[in-house]
């Protein structure tokens, strides 16, 4: 090895060792260079190609999106049932922040590209858009929300998350289906008695109709102007009586006459046959004051149980659906509580909730699977005792575990197979005895 004193660089004179430059090994002592010599050259170039891969290794790095994070996404919607061409509001959790998320609509063998939401930093994202007008009645439809996800690895990951929607069978709609207390709105209806009068027509239990009681006219249609009656803010049963036939919708009354507590009432199933046991959760309650649950269908009401919120304004329970419920009719849950206003009258705050018995219901046991995976599949309204004549799933016929048939109820409740098709979301339908009703289903990549 060469010695200090050969070295070309000589020691700084400097109080401080600058940078340097050269390739040389150096110690800095006192604020010199010492002991200089030039390495070997073949340590040199490892030395310099080290520093390069290092170099790129850090680029590459910087590089890489960070995209670690475990997404679960999670869509709601608000109102589960409504009719085609109403207004729908959606919101998503979980999702990868500031990416486009397409909502799709599904009705029967078609889909439709409704609306793109932008998440924020937190994943979060609501907005609305409008059921399509032509979306089939007497249909479980499905909302899908979805994304495109770049993993570590560089491969696209589709996220999505999916909410079920009922558009009812109606025999009346409004021109508007909300506002203020006082408001006048049109309502028509098909399919009644000719020229028969309106014997009875009425929003929240309350009289809509005016001294005078209108008729259908010679082909069974009726087109009346009402007036909205002074009731609570909240979603309220509109039922009109002709001849015997009562048909139902619903009507939101916006107004509020205090602002102190704004209640939601949910329900887990808001699809179910009758005699189903429903579960209702309550949030934004008076604290400690009891909240009656009353269930309206048609032109009948059951008071179905009081609950008690907590001190923070939250009550869960539970309630058997009236046996005599009818099905095709749009139902009401609907809670109600006294408050006390500060000058000693007492107001009533009210909160609803839809609910729809359909004639003929399938449902899935989950939403999302592979090929090759295992689901259950229930349904209500079919013909009694009656082997299934097709079950399909994405025009594939699936392979069912058990007996394939109705029990004596006309219910059935049979495990299936998912078939190999392309990922993506796929139509269930299932037919008794000429009787079909369908879902959907979301086949994923193994």
């Amino acid at each position: 090895a060469e010695s200090a004193e050969s070295a070309e660089l000589l020691p700084y004179e400097n109080t401080q060792c600058p940078e340097n430059t050269g390739i040389l090994l150096c110690t800095c002592m006192n604020g010199k260079w010492i002991d200089c010599i030039k390495p070997n050259p073949t340590i040199t170039n490892s030395v310099l190609e080290l520093e390069q891969s290092n170099y790129l290794l850090e680029q590459s790095t910087i590089a890489l999106p960070k995209t670690s994070n475990i997404y679960q996404p999670i869509l709601s919607i608000s109102p589960a049932i409504s009719d085609s061409g109403s207004l729908l509001s959606v919101q998503g959790s979980g999702y990868p922040p500031n990416r486009s998320v397409l909502i799709t609509y599904y009705y029967g063998s078609n889909s439709m590209n409704m609306a793109t939401f932008i998440p924020n930093d937190s994943g979060i994202f609501s907005g609305g858009f409008a059921v399509p007008t032509n979306a089939h009645t007497a249909n479980n439809n499905l909302i899908k929300a979805s994304v495109e996800h770049l993993k570590e690895d560089g491969t696209i990951q589709n996220l999505s998350a999916t909410a079920t929607h009922y558009i009812p069978n109606n025999e009346i709609s409004l021109s508007q289906t909300q506002g203020v207390s006082g408001s006048k709105i049109t309502l028509t209806g098909t399919g009644f008695r000719n020229s028969s009068v309106i014997t009875n027509l009425t929003i929240g239990g309350y009289s809509a109709l005016a001294n005078t009681h209108p008729i259908s006219d010679g082909w069974g249609n009726v087109n009346v102007e009402i007036t909205v009656p002074d009731i609570p803010k909240g979603i309220h049963l509109v039922v009109i009586n002709i001849a015997n036939k009562v048909s139902t919708t619903y009507y939101e009354v916006t107004s509020q006459n205090i602002n102190e507590f704004n209640p939601v009432l949910t329900v887990d199933s808001p699809i179910s046959k009758s005699d189903a046991l429903l579960i209702i959760e309550g949030s934004n309650y008076p604290p400690n004051r009891d909240v009656l649950i009353t269930y309206y269908y048609g032109a009948n009401s059951i008071n179905v149980g009081t609950f008690t919120p907590d001190s923070l304004g939250y009550f869960t329970g539970q309630f058997k659906m009236p046996l005599d419920a009818s099905t095709k009719s749009n139902n009401l849950i609907k809670s109600s509580v006294s408050y006390p206003l500060p000058d000693g009258s007492i107001h009533k705050i009210i909160s609803s909730a839809h609910h729809y018995m359909p004639e003929i219901y399938i449902s899935t046991s989950v939403s999302t699977g592979v090929p090759g995976s295992l689901f259950e599949l229930t349904g209500f309204g079919f013909p009694s005792s009656t082997v299934i004549s097709s079950l399909t799933l994405g025009g594939v016929p699936v392979k069912i575990i058990q007996k394939p048939s109705t029990d004596i109820n006309g219910e059935v409740k049979i495990e299936v197979e998912v078939p190999y098709l392309q990922s993506g979301t796929h139509l269930v339908l299932c037919t008794v005895a000429g009787k079909s009703a369908n879902g959907f289903f979301n086949v994923i990549s193994p």
